[in-house]
């Protein structure tokens, strides 16, 4: 008898070691790394879990070995709820498509996965649209006024003038609604929890052509204006040329460098 359960002793031991298994930890975005407990998180063939006080949760697979790729789902398939109801959605969701599974006890890093409260990511998204097209929009208008004063010249300058609607007709192909959502909704990725120094002060900088059409604002010409979103351009650009010359090369950088091309355009 005392045979029979060492060896189930063992087996279950070995069964154990032989377990593959997905280690990670759930936080909301940019919030100082502010964990989210209750969260349902779970994979094919494995256990399932609901993430801890300190967001940590781990997936256990008995019929999947090392190496393996895995999708991971966030929630109940309908929504994504913590542990007192509050529902939220996946910022992260792209890279949960394609997930290595390691050996037990052997995973080096834990997966992350960023959450924000449901309604809010589309908000900010709107925001940083709204920053583009707003972008597109005055320099399209100061645009034509130029080209409208030059056409009304006698002596037309006829390069000028071709200079112009060149610059209006590119400008209409960049203001694509799908293009700036995009670029947009890229800018909303990212956390700033774990970027870099330069990419958060971009960002807010970014934000800073918000108030340039604030009421506070109403008594500035649209020369002035335009001249406000030239200085922040530059300064954008500032803040990427340290990115490069630090050698940051993240996903984050990209993302930055990708509205500041959009934004580039319409200087």
């Amino acid at each position: 008898m005392k045979k029979i359960i060492v060896v189930l002793i063992l087996i279950v031991i070995n069964n154990l070691h032989s377990q593959t298994k997905v280690t990670g930890k759930v936080y909301l975005l940019s919030s100082n790394w502010r964990p989210i407990e209750g969260v349902f998180i779970a994979a094919t063939d494995s256990n399932g879990d609901y993430s801890k006080k300190d967001g940590s949760f781990a997936l256990y697979f008995k019929d999947k070995q090392p190496g393996e790729i895995i999708r991971i789902s966030v929630g109940n398939g309908e929504s994504i709820l913590d542990k007192n109801g509050k529902e939220y959605e996946v910022v992260n969701e792209k890279e949960l498509t394609s997930i290595l599974i390691c050996q037990q006890d052997k995973c080096k890093t834990d997966l992350i996965i960023v959450l924000v409260p449901k309604g809010q990511r589309e908000k900010v998204i709107n925001e940083y649209y709204q920053i583009i097209k707003n972008h597109f929009d005055k320099r399209m208008v100061l645009l034509k006024r130029e080209l409208k004063e030059l056409s009304s010249q006698n002596s037309r300058v006829y390069d000028s003038v071709s200079e112009l609607e060149l610059q209006i007709s590119n400008l209409k192909l960049q203001n694509d609604s799908l293009r700036v959502y995009d670029q947009a909704e890229e800018l909303t990725n990212i956390n700033k929890d774990s970027s870099k120094e330069c990419i958060k002060k971009y960002l807010l900088v970014l934000d800073s052509l918000k108030r340039i059409n604030l009421t506070e604002n109403r008594f500035l010409s649209i020369e002035n204006k335009e001249l406000l979103r030239k200085n922040i351009i530059q300064d954008l650009e500032k803040y990427l040329k340290l990115l490069e010359l630090e050698n940051i090369n993240t996903e984050d950088t990209e993302r930055v460098k990708k509205a500041y091309n959009l934004l580039k355009m319409n200087k």
